[in-house]
């Protein structure tokens, strides 16, 4: 057993589109759970505490480390607080043009932070933001996205991600299976939560995890 070491990354700087080099992903470098932080005016959005926690329980079974993404200007201290709640490491892009939902600056930082920790799930709330600008970021780096989750499950021996989603009428849709890596274009599984659904809880800090 080992204490996991949390850390806060700031990236800061002069924002600019990169294009995707196409370059085909290797499906062995891709692990862990990343979770997006919705902010809106400074305050972290209430369904972000939520996936976290449903996040670090995916990361736990997986023996995988939960990784966090904010993007804002001036939220050093919320960005602290995300280790709280459960976070290995929340990578915070601090810039102005990042105060306020934009969606082509949130979707390019995203798609970057994707390709740079390369998680293989990526969780984020299913709310007018998410809705907005998620399917974009999947379209660029993933080959699946299951919006309005009710319910989240992992088979850890086929490493499939179990999504529950309600069909018209609001009945439960049945479980969408969406393997890890595993194919030959390296694609992964994103999915979109509504709010509400599960329950916001900090996280101790004490907590040893091997790995």
């Amino acid at each position: 057993m080992r204490r996991v070491h949390r850390s806060v990354q700031t990236v800061s700087g002069h924002y600019h589109n990169q294009e995707n080099t196409g370059r085909a992903a290797d499906i062995d470098e891709y692990k862990n759970i990343a979770v997006f932080i919705e902010q809106r005016g400074g305050e972290i959005a209430g369904v972000s505490f939520e996936m976290l926690g449903e996040g670090r329980k995916l990361a736990d079974r997986l023996g995988e480390r939960l990784l966090a993404v904010l993007l804002g200007h001036n939220m050093e201290e919320k960005a602290q607080s995300l280790v709280k709640y459960g976070a290995d490491k929340v990578v915070y892009f601090n810039h102005e043009a990042c105060a306020e939902f934009q969606d082509d600056v949130y979707g390019e930082l995203v798609a970057r932070f994707i390709r740079g920790e390369k998680p293989s799930i990526f969780l984020a709330g299913a709310t007018a933001i998410g809705r907005s600008f998620i399917p974009k970021v999947a379209a660029k780096v993933y080959g699946g996205l299951t919006a309005d989750c009710t319910k989240l499950e992992i088979d850890v021996e086929k490493r499939l991600l179990l999504g529950t989603r309600p069909a018209f009428g609001g009945k439960p849709d049945g479980d969408h299976h969406l393997p890890a890596p595993s194919s030959a274009n390296g694609h992964r599984a994103a999915q979109s939560h509504e709010a509400g659904r599960f329950r916001r809880k900090p996280h101790g800090r004490s907590r040893d995890r091997s790995g």
